[in-house]
């Protein structure tokens, strides 16, 4: 390993730090070994003791006017003192010496600096799916994973020694988090200096669009919500074949843990684990019960690959238009009104649902409500009679919707049923528009997003018949790219000859 070179005052108090603290450390560990308990209780006081000690101080010092002579971290001695004392405990410099391994001196002070001297961090995202169980441990897809850890997976991922010996609000149930699916995001950051408050000063007041409340999942957010969720017993039942109260159910985001790889901030606060919801399951073997995680959705095999399938397919589409959002921007509002459908309740997720067939096929004219009834059942229905009866479902929602936001009283009653139509039909039509969006801009050779068609374009084409558009598109497929206008359709220019 390279070693930057450091002033002569941080060699020197760093090595009568590293002395006194491998002397105090040591000490605690002799005749505890046995004892785990008393063994972490006595490195808990040694470290407490030697950070409070005049040596600290000393070092902190020599570390504060190495790092700030490079201009990045600045700030009051208290913001230091708490990074130096974060870097030590996080870098398991203390437990190396605890465990007698002796450590190179020079290799720990290394290792510290860096820590200093980093400007970026790596942030993980690590959010548990509720309700899901899947036959697979882990899915990967470009812009983020779906896993289940094992004990011995999450003990490392959470630093979970560590964080018990000295961040005891961090320490997190591993037990029960194993038995989950986690969707996991990562992501670079710049790592924000010392001393100075965190957030853009000028940004204070602004209202940002966000659809749910972990801003930075919506992008896998997006492409989950688009997949078929269904609880178990009504997964494989046809449409007609649900009872009007059964709803739908997908999964549920209960909090995120956010993990970064910068040392100088203390590990974040442990979410409160109590909030997951829980069953009870039979024991064979004792007869009794046992409670676990609540898992309504069980995908087999089978159906965890059709839901890969499914946001691999999802993901490609909607990377292939993202480029074209300035000219489709209705299209990303439409993906944020549909996730924030998915994790609304009640009433809230009907109202949503209709909010993106507004956002696809809506317009500022008068008979909107005919129109988006006619368009919603133009892309996702198969037959003339299927489109009447997704028009007069369709119809009946938005009653619901307008009875809802006007304060009118509901004059019929509204079921489960209800929101599983308002979700097929703003997913389904989602999705119908997001490939032909996906095909439009693939035909666009240039990629100039000057020639891609308007909304207003794309909603003309759906306003048409599907058997005039087969008929018309074979008439035209030979014809000019001037069409409709083509002068030779006009009659016979006259060819003037020049005048001898």
């Amino acid at each position: 390993m390279a070693h930057t070179i450091f002033s002569e005052s941080l060699h020197r108090s760093w090595d009568n730090y590293d002395r006194d603290a491998r002397k105090r450390v040591g000490q605690s560990s002799i005749g505890a070994l046995a004892l785990i308990g008393e063994f972490s209780v006595a490195l808990q006081n040694a470290v407490e003791d030697i950070e409070e000690s005049k040596l600290f101080s000393s070092l902190l010092e020599s570390v504060q006017h190495e790092v700030a002579s490079k201009g990045y971290h600045k700030g009051h001695i208290s913001f230091w003192s708490n990074a130096l004392r974060n870097v030590l405990r996080r870098s398991g410099y203390y437990s190396r010496i605890a465990r007698s391994r002796k450590p190179n001196s020079k290799v720990e002070l290394h290792r510290i600096m860096v820590s200093f001297d980093r400007r970026e961090e790596t942030v993980t995202y690590m959010a548990p799916m509720e309700y899901v169980w899947l036959e697979q441990a882990n899915l990967k897809f470009p812009t983020f994973t779906i896993e289940k850890f094992s004990k011995e997976q999450l003990d490392h991922i959470f630093d979970a020694a560590l964080n018990k010996l000295y961040f005891p609000r961090a320490v997190i149930d591993i037990a029960t988090l194993s038995d989950y699916w986690f969707v996991v995001v990562k992501e670079k950051r710049p790592i924000f200096p010392l001393g100075k408050i965190e957030g853009d000063l000028g940004s204070i007041g602004k209202v940002d669009i966000s659809y749910s409340p972990f801003p930075v999942l919506e992008k896998a957010f997006q492409r989950l919500v688009l997949f078929d969720w269904q609880q178990d017993y009504v997964r494989h039942k046809k449409p007609g074949e649900r009872p009007a109260w059964q709803g739908w159910l997908g999964f549920s985001i209960p909090f995120v843990v956010r993990l970064s790889d910068n040392l100088l901030r203390a590990p974040q606060q442990a979410p409160i684990i109590s909030e997951l919801e829980t069953m009870s399951y039979h024991v064979p073997l004792t007869g009794g019960e046992l409670d676990g995680p609540a898992h309504y959705i069980n995908l087999n095999g089978e159906e965890t690959q059709a839901l890969a399938r499914s946001i691999k397919e999802t993901d490609r589409l909607i990377r292939n238009i993202e480029s074209a959002q300035e000219v489709w921007p209705f299209l990303v509002r439409a993906l944020g009104f549909q996730v924030k459908g998915f994790f609304s309740k009640g009433l809230e997720q009907l109202l949503w649902h209709i909010t993106v067939l507004e956002a696809l096929f809506g317009e500022d004219i008068p008979g909107m409500t005919k129109r988006l009834a006619r368009r919603t059942a133009a892309v996702t229905g198969q037959s003339e009679a299927e489109r009447k009866k997704i028009k007069e479902r369709f119809e009946e929602l938005y009653d619901f919707r307008s009875r809802l936001v006007h304060g009118d009283k509901f004059k019929k009653q509204i079921w489960g049923g209800h929101l599983r139509d308002a979700r097929d039909m703003s997913r389904q039509s989602l999705l119908w528009f997001i490939n032909l969006a996906s095909k439009v801009f693939a035909s666009n050779r240039k990629k100039s997003l000057s020639a891609l068609p308007t909304r207003n374009e794309l909603l003309a084409l759906i306003d048409l018949k599907p058997d005039t558009i087969t008929r018309f598109a074979k008439i035209i497929r030979s014809e000019p790219s001037t069409f409709p206008a083509i002068s030779s359709w006009n009659g016979p220019t006259m060819k003037h000859e020049k005048q001898k």
